[in-house]
This record gives structure tokens, sequence and C-alpha cells, in this order.
């Protein structure tokens, strides 16, 4: 991750000192006493398939309760939508993931927002759409990563036990 680097430099990463029109050499151009966004892709192991679709059927089955008690089917790709775009931008998971340890996380380490999670939901609909195909994709895709989560630049993580995913 650090190669080339010296170790009392792999904490942040500096402008060269002759180019003027880039930061000067003691501003780090890192943030400042926050872990690098790429260490959690690194240290964490991509959720399997499975691992997912344990979760995601918990999910359904939560989902098809609540929509059966808002108004039944003709809400219920609305209330999908809602919880889905709602829980990845809150926490980053679902209830589904809260149980499995799985958490959302962006390709380039920013939070995942609500116009994010909500295109993340969009593409997943048209995976459900077109047979499945985009979910299944998971199973053979090296990155572990489905449609909706290439389209939204988005992985799914599985952290370790006692790693708390509830916090308020």
């Amino acid at each position: 991750l650090n190669a080339g680097l010296p170790p009392s430099d792999s904490a942040a990463f500096t402008a060269p000192a002759g180019d003027a029109s880039m930061a000067s050499p003691s501003q780090s151009l890192a943030p400042t006493g926050a872990v690098p966004p790429v260490t959690e892709l690194v240290s964490h192991p991509r959720a399997s398939f499975w691992e997912r679709m344990g979760a995601g059927f918990l999910d359904t089955v939560l989902v098809s309760i609540l929509s059966a008690v808002v108004g039944g089917p003709p809400l219920g790709f609305l209330v999908a939508l809602a919880y889905f775009a709602g829980m990845w931008a809150w926490k980053g998971t679902t209830i589904g993931g809260i149980v499995l340890g799985l958490k959302v996380v962006r390709l380039d380490g920013a939070a995942v927002t609500f116009p994010v999670a909500l295109v993340r939901g969009l593409a997943a609909a048209f995976s459900v759409v077109v047979l499945f195909l985009g979910f299944l994709w998971i199973a053979w895709d090296k990155d572990k990563q489905g449609w909706h989560d290439k389209i939204a630049g988005t992985l799914v993580l599985k952290l370790p036990r006692g790693t708390p995913l509830v916090c308020f």
C-alpha cells in the first residue's frame, strides 16, 4: 500500500517541493488524524454471495411485512426503495446486514450518501427485473460485486465479529 515511501512518510502524502501550484511539502493531502479510507477496503474481506443472499432474505421478509402494513403491493416498491436507500445512507448497512456483519462502502472511500444509495437501490431493482442476473453476478465476479455495486461504485465487506454496526 505504501510501497516506495519511507516509514516516516507513510502516514501522509505530500506534494513535490518544486511545484508551486501544488500544496507545499508541509501540507498533507491526506486528512490528518483520520484512518485512510483504503484501509477498510484492504483489511476486510468482501462478503460472499451466500452471506449477501442471507442478508437480502432477512431484509426481504422485513420489507414484505412493512409493505403489507403500509398498503400492499402498489406501495411495496417505494417502501423497499426507501428502506434500502435510507439504511445504506444512514448506517451503511441494513437490518439483515447488521445481523450478518456486512457493510456497504464506496470504492473511493467516501461515505455512502443518499444519492449513491438511491442509485444503488434503483440498479438493484433493475437486477430483479432482469431475472436476478445482476445479483447472480456476485457469485462469479472476482470483486464480489453485483450490477448495482458496479453502477454505484460500492463494495460489500464482511466485518469481523464484535465490530459494532449500530451506534447511536
